[in-house]
């Protein structure tokens, strides 16, 4: 870096170098970690330890957040470390805020095989091999039950219980107060060094990566300010744990880096619609117009170093990085890329209005196993109160199918010479292509079947029997009849249900017929010449136009209640009614050398209440 300013770091002379004790991970401890669609879980056992780690401040991989080096053992299952901390700013700080209390501690992992699991609490990740890059104070970890402490006192790590024996010094107070004032005096020195270099050139480069300008200068005044709240503080004798931090209310780290990934696929507008305005402008001004150029910006906001060479930036960023907490960096530039591509898949599924919403009910399953939705009714009606007020009780009746989920998918895979290349149009349209799947899939899925009925018995559903299936052709005469049917539909007791027609479902053959039928304002002329109108043309029936229906019958029509009174379900596993998609690197499969998507839904549909539809075979 080449500037008129001069920058000097100065170790300050209070350093005692104390040694620290550290749990930085609990066995089986599931792990909420940004750019991680579930909890992330450690297979510890894995994990490649090395003897000797970096201890850090909020995962920053700069020297000035190097607070010193730890060994890193495995006990029980747990990652522990203990080692000294050095003498940097960092690591000053660190020791006055653990002369009053412990801070907790995040472990850094470079992960390299992941797999998604189960269990009776839901999906998670399995980091089934990696290797432990360092260890970060944090004010709120991912991991629970994870501290750094001074070891001034009894540590008893085999038992998973630390302890420390007195309390500082009397006069240790004061020896804060003199540290606080160094710090401050160095972090102000350091701030007034960096005034007229360039905010975008690099300032501190090393193996942990490349911080520029704007980077130091921003991280010296957040620590600034701390210390100087706690210098405050000291003064007047309070000696209070650290505040966890906040999150900001603004678009995150990771939304911006997600918006620049959907404005380079697509634009800047499908950008805001997905994340919203401010990332989108955010984004923007990366300037990010290439696969290369989206990877080194996902390298920068984790931390890490930037490497020469297309390839060797487009590599070094698909390869995942765990950090537990104190970090908006991603998993991997994958996760950026699945996270924006499931965000526009999702909004292109919610654009497409299918003809099954008209009439569907949803239902969210836990699991996989067939469940049978239970049409309740409570038979009768409600009962004048005696003198006494007791309530007689209402019988309950129900009935219904049985309903399970299957998973449907598809994978869509990007070459290396795809990304190399930059192409971006490979992915421009899978968003949209997997949306349209998924909806034809469903559509295919619900009219195949529900032409002729469902369950064992098919017939059974529409049936004479039910009140609910006529034969003649669409007509005025024809719709009134099946009007008539619907609003004719009683509980066991015999006691109307009032169901209201809502969705007129016809194929392509008979839509002029229903535009007709539900439009006209006036039929034909009677004998006499007067007109004679149309009883259903002010009554808002919705009509569906349903080309699936031409494969069963070009003559078969359909009357609907709304989905409040359920005509048919469908099943979407955990509520999830839109396409999920997951990302594969070039390192997951040692065969190619490609990037693979694949999209999948779990969904199932079965008829709902008999009562609740009216089928027509229209054969006359």
């Amino acid at each position: 870096m080449t500037n008129n300013s001069t920058l000097t770091i100065q170790a300050a002379a209070t350093v005692t170098g104390r040694r620290v004790k550290v749990v930085a991970y609990r066995s089986g401890a599931k792990m909420r970690v940004d750019g991680f669609r579930y909890p992330v879980q450690l297979a510890v056992e894995a994990i490649e330890i090395p003897d000797r780690v970096p201890l850090l401040a909020d995962h920053m991989n700069s020297l000035g957040a190097l607070c010193g080096h730890v060994e890193a053992f495995v006990e029980n299952g747990d990652i522990l470390a203990d080692g000294k901390l050095n003498a940097t700013q960092a690591a000053q700080e660190l020791q006055a805020i653990l002369a009053d209390d412990p801070v907790e501690a995040s472990v850094g992992i470079a992960v390299h095989k992941q797999e998604v699991q189960s269990d009776d609490e839901g999906k998670f990740i399995l980091v089934t091999a990696g290797r432990l890059k360092e260890i970060s104070c944090v004010a709120l970890g991912a991991c629970a039950d994870t501290e750094i402490i001074l070891a001034r006192g009894k540590i008893t790590m085999a038992d998973n219980e630390t302890t420390q024996a007195a309390e500082a010094p009397a006069d240790e107070l004061s020896q804060m107060i003199e540290n606080a004032k160094t710090m401050i005096s160095n972090l102000q020195s350091m701030i007034d060094g960096l005034e007229g270099a360039d905010p975008n050139e690099p300032a501190i480069e090393s193996n942990y990566g490349v911080q520029t300008v704007s980077d130091v200068r921003g991280t010296l005044e957040r620590r600034l300010q701390a210390t100087q709240r706690k210098l405050a503080d000291l003064r007047s004798g309070r000696r209070t744990a650290p505040t966890p931090s906040k999150r900001s209310s603004g678009a995150t780290d990771n939304a911006v880096l997600e918006a620049a990934a959907v404005s380079f696929i697509r634009d800047s507008e499908a950008a805001a619609r997905c994340y919203g305005d401010e990332a989108a402008d955010r984004a923007d001004a990366l300037g990010i117009s290439s696969f290369a150029e989206l990877a080194a910006s996902h390298l920068r906001s984790s931390g890490s170093g930037v490497p020469r060479g297309r390839e060797a930036v487009i590599r070094a960023a698909l390869q995942p990085m765990l950090r537990a907490a104190g970090s908006p960096s991603y998993a991997s530039l994958t996760n950026v890329l699945e996270n924006a591509l499931e965000k526009m898949a999702a909004r292109e599924f919610a654009e497409i209005e299918p003809t099954w919403q008209k009439f569907c009910d949803t239902l969210s399953p836990k699991t996989f196993n067939p469940a049978k939705p239970v049409r309740a009714d409570l038979i009768g009606d409600l009962e004048k109160l005696g003198p006494g007020g007791e309530i007689e009780h209402g019988e309950i009746g129900d009935d219904g199918y049985s309903i399970a989920a299957d998973t449907y998918a598809k994978k869509v895979t990007l070459t290396r010479k795809d990304w190399i290349n930059d192409d971006a149009s490979a992915l421009a349209n899978m968003p949209k292509a997997f949306a349209m799947m998924a909806h034809r899939t469903i559509s295919n899925l619900i009219f195949n079947h529900s032409t002729g009925g469902i369950n064992q018995n098919p017939s059974s559903h529409w049936h004479t029997d039910n009140a609910n299936a006529l034969t003649t052709a669409l007509s005025v005469d024809a719709l009134s009849a099946a009007i008539a049917l619907l609003r004719a539909q009683t509980d066991g007791s015999g006691n109307y249900i009032d169901i209201a027609p809502k969705t007129l479902v016809v194929g392509p053959a008979l839509e002029g017929t229903a535009r007709s039928v539900l439009n006209s304002t006036e039929l034909e002329r009677t004998g006499d010449g007067a007109a004679k109108g149309n009883p259903w043309s002010s009554l808002g029936l919705d009509l569906a136009v349903e080309p699936r229906l031409a494969d069963d019958s070009a003559t078969v029509w359909y009357l609907f209640a709304s989905p409040m009174w359920a005509p048919w379900y469908v099943s979407f596993l955990n509520g999830k009614s839109t396409p999920t998609i997951e990302t594969f690197g070039p390192d997951s499969d040692p065969n190619t050398l490609s990037i693979t998507w694949r999209a999948y839904i779990d969904f199932g549909h079965g008829a709902g209440d008999v009562r609740a539809s009216v089928k027509s075979t229209g054969a006359g």
